[in-house]
C-alpha cells in the first residue's frame, strides 16, 4: 500500500470479531482433538525419530553446557543417536515434558490435578506414570504442533486484515483454519507446524516492515523481529530458511515505495536508509539460530561459531535420502514419483481439497494496487489490475495479465472477479 496509514481507519463491527472468534474455536478444536490419535502406537516414523531423540536426551544440569556441542546431554550425538531435523520443537517438548514428569511425581499432586480432568484419559495415564519423557513425549509434541497452527491461523488473518482489510483478513483465516492438510500436520510430533509458524511470523513482520511510513526511517523492530523469526524458522526446519526472502522483499518493497511517493527521496538515500535494518535482521537471525540450534555449530560458548563438520555431514546425507542416491526405506515412496506433479496431485487433491487447490486456476485476482496484482501474478493467479490513476506499468516481470482504468469497463466485467479481489476492491473505496 502507498498509505503511510496502512491500518483501516474505520472501527471493526461486533459481528466481525463474533465471526473472528468462532474462526478461532474451530481452528483450536479441530488442532487439538484426537491427539492421542495413535493410541500410544507407533505408527508414524517421523514421530518415532522423534520420540527415541527425546527419550535419550535431556536438559543439561549447568547453562554453561548447553552450548558446548561435544558434551551437552541435548545433543543426541553424545548419547549415540543421529538428530534429523531442527532442534528447537525437539528441545521445548523435552523441557516441557521434563517439568510435567516432576510436577505429576510432587505429592500436592502438581500437573496430575489438571491432566486427571482432562477428556482425553491418556494425559492422565502419562502422568502417573511419569511418562513425558518417554512413550507419551509425542502428545507433548503433538500439542505443541497444534498450538503453532492455531498461532499460524492467526497470522494469517492479521496479514490478511493488514495487507487487504477486514473482510479478506477473516476469509484468509477461515481457509487456514479447515485445510485437511495443515490439520493433520498439527496432530503429529513433527516439527513442520513449527516452521510454518515462523515463517508466517517472518511474513507478517516483513508486511509491516514493507508498509511502515517512508516519511520516516524504515521499522528497525520490524525488521528485527522478522529476523528473529527467520532464524527460529531455520532451527525448526532447515530449508524454512527462505523465509529470509520474506525479508528481503520487505526492504525492496519500502526503498520502491519511498523513491515513488509524492515527495520522494533520492534513489541512493532511501537504499542507504534500509540496508542497516537489513542487516540488522540478518543478524539477529544468526543470533536465533546459534541460540535454537546451537550443534550446528562447535561450540563450546555462544561465540565458538565455527560451523559443526557432524552437523553439515547430516545435512548431506539427508539430501543423498531424498535425491536417491541413498537407498534407505524411508526414501523408497518418492521412486518412480513426478518432481512436481506428484507432490502437486497430493496438496490439491487430499491437502487443501479441489475447491481451494484449484483457486489458482479459477480465480481472477482484482486489484487497484499493482503491487497486491504482482504478487498474485507470482502465485500462479490471474490478475487484473485496476490502474485508476493512470500509474506507470510496472517493469518487474512477469507483469499483471490485465489492466483496465476501472473495473466498469466491459472487457473487466467479462473477465469476473474473485472473491480477493472483490473484497479489496470494497475495501479499497470504504477507505
Amino acid at each position: 500500500m502507498d498509505s503511510d496509514n496502512v491500518e483501516r481507519a474505520h472501527s471493526t463491527p461486533a459481528w466481525h470479531w463474533l465471526l473472528f472468534l468462532g474462526i478461532l474455536c474451530a481452528a483450536v478444536y479441530l488442532r487439538f482433538a484426537g491427539l492421542n490419535w495413535d493410541e500410544g502406537q507407533w505408527i508414524h516414523p517421523d514421530e518415532g525419530h522423534m520420540r527415541i531423540i527425546t527419550s535419550v536426551i535431556h536438559v543439561p544440569d549447568s547453562p554453561a553446557l548447553y552450548f558446548d556441542t561435544h558434551h551437552s546431554p541435548l545433543n543426541s550425538l553424545n548419547n549415540g543417536y543421529v538428530y534429523s531435523y531442527g532442534t528447537l520443537p525437539l528441545f521445548l517438548t523435552r523441557w516441557t515434558a521434563e517439568w510435567l514428569d516432576r510436577s505429576c511425581r510432587a505429592p500436592s499432586g502438581g500437573a496430575s490435578a489438571v491432566l486427571d480432568r482432562l477428556p482425553d484419559r491418556a494425559w492422565g495415564g502419562a502422568c502417573k506414570l511419569s511418562a513425558f519423557t518417554g512413550s507419551a513425549s509425542a502428545l507433548v509434541g503433538r500439542f505443541f504442533s497444534a498450538l503453532f497452527d492455531v498461532g499460524t491461523v492467526v497470522l494469517v488473518y492479521l496479514i490478511g486484515r493488514r495487507l487487504y482489510g477486514q473482510a479478506a483478513g477473516l476469509l484468509a483465516m477461515a481457509f487456514a483454519a479447515f485445510i485437511p492438510f495443515t490439520i493433520q500436520q498439527a496432530h503429529f510430533f513433527t516439527v513442520d507446524s513449527a516452521a510454518t509458524f515462523f515463517m508466517v511470523l517472518t511474513a507478517y513482520f516483513s508486511v509491516r516492515a514493507g508498509q511502515a511510513g517512508v516519511s520516516r526511517v524504515p521499522s528497525w523492530p520490524d525488521f528485527g523481529l522478522a529476523g528473529v523469526a527467520t532464524g527460529l524458522a531455520a532451527a525448526c526446519k532447515v530449508s524454512a530458511a527462505l523465509a529470509a526472502l520474506f525479508v528481503a522483499l520487505a526492504g525492496l518493497w519500502w526503498w520502491l515505495r519511498a523513491v515513488r511517493a509524492p515527495s520522494p527521496r533520492p534513489a541512493l538515500r532511501s537504499l542507504l536508509l534500509v540496508i542497516p535494518p537489513l542487516a540488522l535482521a540478518g543478524a539477529l537471525s544468526l543470533v536465533a539460530f546459534r541460540v535454537a540450534q546451537p550443534y550446528a555449530f562447535e561450540g563450546p560458548g555462544f561465540l565458538g561459531v565455527k560451523p559443526s563438520p557432524e552437523w553439515f555431514e547430516r545435512l548431506g546425507q539427508i539430501q543423498a535420502e531424498q535425491n536417491g542416491e541413498m537407498d534407505l526405506p524411508s526414501g523408497r515412496q518418492w521412486t518412480n514419483r513426478a518432481p512436481i506433479l506428484f507432490p502437486w496431485m497430493n496438496m490439491v487433491v487430499w491437502g487443501m481439497g479441489l475447491p481451494l487447490g484449484l483457486a489458482a486456476a479459477k480465480v481472477l485476482f482484482v486489484s487497484s494496487n499493482a503491487w497486491d496484482a504482482l504478487g498474485a501474478t507470482w502465485f500462479g493467479y490471474q490478475t487484473l489490475w485496476v490502474n485508476r490513476t493512470q500509474q506507470p506499468w510496472e517493469e518487474i516481470v512477469p507483469g499483471t495479465d490485465h489492466c483496465h482504468t476501472e473495473l466498469a469497463t466491459g472487457d473487466a466485467l467479462e473477465m469476473g472477479h474473485g472473491l480477493f479481489g472483490f473484497l479489496e476492491l470494497l475495501n479499497d473505496d470504504a477507505a
